[in-house]
């Protein structure tokens, strides 16, 4: 069985035509189908000039039209960081696929940059030196225009680290793209793919094989189904999906637009000619497919099928369609080539684009081009339809709606798909209680800072959605935000008035390592995590939880008796200075909660630091020990060290170093030599927290004020981190070997944790001894904090009630390092803004580069819950040239003077049929008459010396250069019959030449046919032909002389006016000059 498949990003370029004045999109494409319209029309603009090459002989091009693509010159390099010289280089295929695949993967909101993702990609390798005449000074030393660049391309300006495979299998190449990502992602060679293919019609030379190989329709349509199928239309496109597992997929919470149960290929090997349809080769693949799938083909409810409108390969396709999914009720089938043409190697995505679509509406658009069922496929007999109108989908299976879908490619490669529709989803589990007024965050990113600020302003004129859309909207900007390069983001919130976004920031290529730093006590107030507990539910669960922990350990309640939290017990019992019995227990259960309700979001640590007290939330989310046990650590170190506040201790904060605390530290002892006074705190380089007895603090407070040194008094009567806490040791050690006992087993983080006891990485058990430690002796925030930024950038993330080591940590963690706090004390009469602060922390660590957020969880909505529209992708795009300004290209564009003048004039008797009728002696040679053409065709009025030098014979297999000069008034015709390579000289033969003047001609003179006709006697009608036939033999369309009335000095020739389907070859005809110049 294979392994299902989502997809789960799409982005199209499909042809529209004359419907729309821009390119269709995956969206607007299916309202195109479902009002049955068509995009073809005439060669555009900006191309070779096909009306001069319009034809259908040799050298000429069956039909002047087929299905376009606007705009395929304009590229936007600079936002992919690609130079203008490589853009140049690049074949405009490749820089359709690099947009292209860039915005199907901003529709998946997948984190792709930096990550296992393949790109399996088909395209038309049409670069400058390809597109015409290659030349030497096209080449810029650049390698962008190589044909594995199709794909390597994509993946270097998308950073994507998985396979990168280009795929070219004619016109099943996209679907063969499909399957080898569907294998390399089953395989586990990637975690996720983007396929894609590109089809642009713009090289003027596979516009002649096509027409010589017999492919095109003689309108330039795609007729499938048709009694009149006689070729197919030429289209361009460009589609780019995304696809993963399923079951990612679905724990992602991604939009899934549809599963791919199985694909499978094959080829038809030598059983048929090239490019003859095999239906047994066709057969076996739609088998191989349905057996991986483990599916019916009469489940199916829908076949589109390749049907491309030829007069073999439809019915070859669609008679063993009819064999095998045939059943009691009809099969419908379908074919999207007839709205837009055949997109040949992206002609498995278009169709693609329909099923998607299919599945999202449950309707089937009509076919269009269908006059006439093609008679040679069994339609009663298999009770085939194909649907005229719009219809809904059938369902014939309780396990969903099934699709299938079939390739073919020209050279053999066969392919097929068994599609599913996207799975019914479950209810997300809810995570915030429902508030229509709740703020939003809004990530705005971008490949570039300028492209950034232009998606501000758009996200910003759309902030009056509904409260329904903000959500949703949110969830999708900041999924999408996290493979782009720079971002920024805002809040938005009615008391915060109008969306204000940040500056844009370039975010690293590989994200820095987050680091949750913990405080110590200090910033607890009363309202901390008021608002959290009110409106997160894993933040209040978590509280809660601790809370009847507190309540076992000491029959109290912090929210019942204390108030905090829930703001609905007795604030009154907290004075300004709280018992350490309460702060060290608070604390840990605001950080432990926090942390939770962070990690539910998807902000989850790389590394942690717990200043203080903060090691006791770093047991827990170090994944040292479970939150029971660090939560009774904190009960435990608040109810030891209650007695020490009635000793007259406390701790100040200082704003020196080291050296400097020292000697201030001396100078006090000097004074007070019966007190204590020690550091207990190395904040900063130039940051130190002392500790000891509450005189001995005072006094240094005075010392520092008269030597400039701030310095304050910290809210705390535990003078911790000194030997004053030796008092409490014999106690407070019991307990912690008791703690320790009942959770008994080695408590090793198990993520890298930095020890503020030792400054050092801790890699050994955390211990009942490492506690007491991280009590007396001093806190090495300063040392810890070197070691950790001594080889890395990190993003610092405080996580406090209220900002206390921000500043510490900013002047340490190095320039580009963020520096982000979580909450913040407001004033009594103020709002809590803790809702608001969450969003900021998720938004400053979002713009910084981190892609953990979980947006879904977030918002409680997930991307595909409602259909927001969103602006498009700012891009600033310019032109790019499609041909190289060369010869080659001259070539293209130039205007014929005629049909036997113009500067790449070729001829033989494929070329010019019609002038090869003049047979002389057995061989096919050009007539007087074309050498008088070429120098009228000039524009000339009258020829003079007209002097016929050499036959042109017009027997070659490969049409010889015909160059027909003038110069000033002299004209000549000369072809080129050798050419030495190595010498570049040529031979040339001279076959006409002669003066021309383009001045007016003067009228002539009334001719009396009648008197003529009465003096010729002698009269030759039909035997005229055979009278000639012993050294010339003329074509029947060059047979014009009908009647010939001759005597002896002249002579009236009835000749048969022109026929306007022979004047593509030639205007003038032999029997119309050769008579007129008879002396």
């Amino acid at each position: 069985m294979s392994t299902s498949i989502a997809i789960v990003g799409i982005s199209a370029e499909l042809p529209s035509g004359a419907c729309s004045k821009a390119n269709l999109e995956h969206s607007s494409f299916f309202d195109f189908l479902l009002n049955g319209q068509e995009s073809y029309e005439c060669m555009p603009d900006g191309r070779f000039n096909v009306e001069a090459w319009k034809g259908k002989n040799r050298g000429e091009i069956r039909v002047n039209g087929g299905s376009f693509l606007k705009d395929i010159d304009l590229f936007d390099n600079v936002e992919f960081g690609i130079s203008a010289r490589d853009a140049r280089s690049m074949a405009p295929a490749t820089r359709k696929l690099i947009e292209q695949c860039f915005l199907a993967l901003v529709d998946s909101g997948i984190d792709y940059r930096t990550r296992n993702v393949g790109c399996f990609t088909s395209g038309t390798n049409l670069e400058l030196t390809n597109v015409a005449d290659p030349d030497e000074f096209d080449c810029e030393g650049s390698f962008a225009g190589n044909p594995s660049m199709i794909s390597n391309r994509v993946s270097t300006h998308l950073d994507l680290l998985g396979p990168s495979v280009p795929t070219d299998t004619a016109c099943s190449s996209s679907l063969t793209a499909l399957h080898l990502a569907v294998q390399s992602i089953s395989n586990g060679e990637c975690d996720a793919a983007v396929v894609a293919g590109c089809q642009l019609n713009h090289r003027f030379i596979d516009w002649f094989n096509y027409s010589q190989g017999s492919l095109l329709s003689r309108d330039g349509k795609c007729k499938p189904f048709d009694a009149s199928a006689d070729g197919f239309g030429r289209a361009e496109a460009c589609v780019a999906i995304v696809i993963k597992p399923l079951q990612q997929a679905l724990q992602d919470a991604d939009q899934i637009y549809a599963t791919i149960l199985a694909t499978a290929i094959n080829s038809s090997g030598g059983g048929a000619p090239p490019g003859a349809p095999v239906a047994e080769a066709q057969r076996d693949a739609m088998r191989r497919a349905f057996k991986l799938a483990e599916r019916n083909p009469r489940e199916v409810d829908f076949i589109e099928l390749h049907a491309t409108g030829t007069a073999k390969g439809d019915p070859t396709e669609v008679n063993w369609v009819g064999e095998e999914f045939s059943r009691e009720d009809e099969v419908l089938i379908g074919s999207v080539k007839g709205n837009i043409g055949h997109t040949e190697i992206v002609a498995f995505l278009a169709s693609l684009s329909k099923v998607i679509s299919i599945f999202q509406s449950r309707q089937i658009p009509p076919n269009v081009n269908i006059k006439e069922l093609n008679p040679a496929i069994q339609w009663l007999k298999y009770q085939l339809r194909v649907p005229r109108s719009t219809t809904p989908l059938p369902c014939h299976s309780a396990r969903g709606s099934l699709i299938a879908m079939s390739s073919s490619g020209i050279g053999g490669s066969n392919g097929h798909a068994v599609l599913e529709g996207p799975p019914t989803r479950v209810s997300l589990d809810l995570r915030t209680e429902f508030m229509a007024a709740r703020p939003s965050l809004f990530v705005s990113a971008g490949l570039s800072s300028r492209s950034t600020v232009a998606f501000s302003e758009s996200i910003t004129n759309m902030a009056t959605r509904s409260a329904d859309e903000m959500p949703v909207l949110s969830t999708i900007l900041g999924r999408r935000s996290r493979s782009m390069t720079w971002r920024s983001f805002a809040i938005a919130d009615s008391a915060l008035g109008a969306l204000q976004f940040s500056s844009p920031q370039l975010c690293p290529r590989e994200a820095r390592p987050v680091v949750f730093v913990f405080s110590g006590q200090g910033p607890q107030h009363e309202r901390m995590g008021r608002e959290l507990f009110e409106r997160f539910t894993v933040f209040r669960h978590s509280v809660l939880e601790m809370d009847r922990i507190y309540e076992t350990l000491t029959g109290s309640s912090m929210l019942r008796d204390y108030g905090l939290f829930d703001g609905c017990g007795s604030p009154g019992k907290l004075k300004d200075v709280w018992p350490i019995s309460l702060i060290l227990p608070s604390i840990a259960m605001f950080q432990i909660a926090l942390f939770d309700l962070l990690a539910s979001f998807g902000m989850k640590p790389d590394i942690i630091i717990g200043h203080s007290a903060g090691e006791t939330a770093m047991l827990y989310a170090s994944g040292a020990a479970p939150k029971e046990m660090a939560f009774e650590l904190a009960v435990i170190r608040g109810r030891a060290f209650a007695p020490l506040e009635a000793l007259g201790g406390g701790m100040a904060a200082i704003s020196c170093g080291e050296e400097d605390a020292e000697e201030i530290i001396a100078s006090v002892r000097s004074e007070l030599p019966d007190n204590i006074l020690e550091i207990a705190c190395f904040n900063s380089p130039s940051a130190i927290a002392i500790a000891g007895h509450d005189i001995a603090i005072t006094r240094a407070l005075e010392v520092c004020q008269t030597r400039g040194v701030f310095g304050r008094k910290i809210r705390t009567s535990v003078p911790m981190h000194s030997s004053m806490m030796e008092q409490c040791r014999e106690d407070y050690c019991r307990e912690l070997r008791a703690l320790f006992e009942r959770y008994p087993g080695q408590h090793v983080p198990q993520i890298p944790t930095y020890s503020t006891l030792t400054g050092e990485r801790l890699s050994d058990s955390i211990d009942a001894d490492y506690f007491w430690r991280n009590t007396r002796s001093p806190v090495r925030f300063t040392q810890a904090m070197e070691r950790l930024t001594a080889s890395q950038s990190c993003t610092f993330v405080e996580i406090s009630p209220h900002p206390v080591l921000v500043s510490y940590i900013s002047s340490m963690a190095g320039d580009g390092s963020p520096v982000i706090s979580t909450m913040h004390r407001v004033k009594p009469n103020m709002p809590s803004v803790d809702h608001v602060d969450l969003l900021r922390v998720c938004g400053e660590l979002t713009a910084s580069g981190f892609n953990g957020v979980n947006f879904t969880a977030l918002n409680n909505r997930a991307c595909y819950e409602c259909d927001v529209s969103l602006p498009t992708y700012p891009f600033s795009k310019k032109s790019y040239a499609l041909y190289p300004d060369t010869p080659g290209y001259a070539k293209q564009m130039e205007p014929h003077l005629g049909p036997l003048n113009h500067r790449y004039l070729r001829i033989n008797k494929d070329t010019h049929p019609v002038l090869a009728e003049h047979v002389i002696r057995g061989e096919p040679i050009m007539p007087a008459a074309g050498f008088i053409e070429m120098a009228i065709e000039f524009g000339a009025t009258a020829l003079l010396h007209v002097d016929l030098k050499a036959i042109l014979s017009l027997s070659s297999e490969i049409p010889p250069a015909v160059e027909v000069v003038l110069n000033s008034s002299y004209w000549k015709v000369q072809s080129v019959t050798s050419h030495d390579w190595h010498s570049g000289k040529q031979q040339k033969r001279l076959h006409a030449d002669g003066y021309l003047t383009f001045e007016p001609s003067q009228p002539l003179k009334d001719i009396d046919i009648a008197t003529i006709r009465q003096r010729c006697k002698n009269h030759v009608g039909s035997s005229f032909y055979s009278s000639l036939s012993y050294f010339s033999a003329y074509g029947p369309r060059l047979r014009r002389v009908t009647n010939v009335y001759y005597s002896e000095k002249e002579a009236l020739v009835s000749i048969k006016g022109m026929d306007n389907a022979l004047k593509q070859y030639v205007v003038l005809l032999p029997s119309q000059t050769t008579y007129v110049t008879l002396p």
